[in-house]
């Protein structure tokens, strides 16, 4: 038994090939590129998670510089095996109605910075401290809730 395509299909297919050869590689550039994106996701959770964020307060102290003031102050310790070169941890200033109103970002560990640029090796503690005067809200109640939200490492 022997199947064929009536001519004007063939027709079409022999024109529409390119076409069809062009999006079936882009469908594959797209599926490995979604995969890709969920591996790395994979791994900054990971990452993530070997990052321990701990004792967390909020005072009068010493920030990232020689100035003093009111600032959100904690503890970082790598638990993972990768040397972290930047850590971003999300900082919620918490209102009297017990809701966010505003977050702002800060960098405890930034290859960057002119006050400490060591990495945080696996294994390391780092103590951090952030002056809030000039990015805490008018309607801040003196409560934070903080989150290590990114990481890049070597």
């Amino acid at each position: 038994m022997n199947v064929t395509l009536p001519e004007r299909y063939s027709a079409l297919l022999h024109h529409y090939r390119p076409t069809l050869v062009l999006g079936a590689g882009i469908a594959a550039v797209l599926l490995v590129l979604v995969s890709l994106q969920e591996w790395k996701r994979n791994e900054m959770n990971e990452a993530l998670d070997s990052i321990e964020l701990r004792d967390l307060q909020v005072g009068v102290g010493q920030g990232g510089g020689e100035q003093f003031g009111t600032g959100v102050f904690g503890t970082l310790q790598n638990h993972g095996q990768l040397v972290i070169s930047e850590a971003t941890v999300r900082v919620d200033f918490i209102n009297d109605a017990g809701e966010v109103s505003s977050s702002h970002k800060f960098f405890p560990v930034n290859r960057w910075s002119f006050d400490d640029p060591r990495r945080l090796a696996p294994g390391d503690v780092r103590d951090f401290g952030f002056l809030l005067d000039e990015v805490a809200p008018e309607d801040w109640s003196g409560q934070v809730e903080a989150e290590l939200i990114h990481l890049n490492y070597q």
